[in-house]
């Protein structure tokens, strides 16, 4: 099974000087644990999640910190046609839970989590090892 058979699409982006506030609240409408920050030319800059803006807040930055002060980055990415096993790879090497989706054109298509690929691999049809262990 490929990337963009259990991503979610289209990916919620916000501006690098979008502030803390505004994020939480992208993420809360569009009921998503991450925001892909992108330039201008819809360059993925890095990601923000659920867990950066605790840490923001732990960090006492306040409310109208930017997103480019709490994204992670570089931020990992994925192809959309790569194999979820790949992302799971990924995710695993990386310790992260998500992932910004690429098209073979390098444009930010959608966001595949931990969830999706748990999803994805509890729908499959053979038995057999998930991952080789690393």
């Amino acid at each position: 099974m490929h990337v963009m058979d259990c991503m979610r699409a289209p990916a919620i982006t916000c501006a690098p000087d979008a502030k803390m506030i505004e994020v939480a609240r992208q993420m809360e409408w569009s009921e998503v644990g991450s925001v892909v920050v992108t330039d201008i030319d819809e360059a993925v800059l890095g990601i923000v999640t659920d867990r950066d803006l605790v840490y923001a807040i732990a960090r006492e930055l306040g409310t109208t910190c930017s997103a480019a002060d709490m994204m992670a980055k570089p931020v990992m990415v994925i192809h959309e046609s790569e194999d979820v096993y790949d992302a799971a790879a990924k995710m695993a090497a990386a310790r992260c839970r998500r992932l910004p989706v690429l098209n073979t054109a390098g444009k930010l298509v959608g966001v595949v989590a931990i969830d999706d690929i748990v999803g994805a691999f509890s729908h499959r049809t053979e038995r057999g090892p998930l991952l080789p262990h690393v």
